[in-house]
């Protein structure tokens, strides 16, 4: 985790959803498999901070490359869908 963290700390991205860019300023898992990563945008021309949005990591791009910014990576990438999930035996 905190590998990825730093990773991609300052990277710039973009939200493929919304369009909302910024630079990665952390990164959160929660207990139920969902990574989010805290994008801040740059300060406004008068120089006033504008706050950060918290955005699920499959929906990131760098904004430079155009790739998946955690392609691959987290515990997302291994789940199918919905978080952890157990299954019985199977007899």
């Amino acid at each position: 985790m905190m590998d990825l963290a730093r990773k991609h700390f300052n990277r710039e991205v973009r939200d493929t959803l919304s369009g909302f860019k910024g630079k990665v300023a952390g990164v959160s898992a929660y207990i139920n498999g969902c990574l989010q990563v805290l994008v801040v945008p740059p300060a406004s021309e008068e120089g006033a901070y504008r706050e950060g949005q918290w955005i699920d990591e499959q929906r990131l791009v760098d904004t430079k490359t155009g790739e998946a910014l955690f392609a691959g990576s987290g515990p997302s990438a291994k789940a199918t869908a919905g978080g952890p999930q157990r299954h019985p035996a199977q007899r």
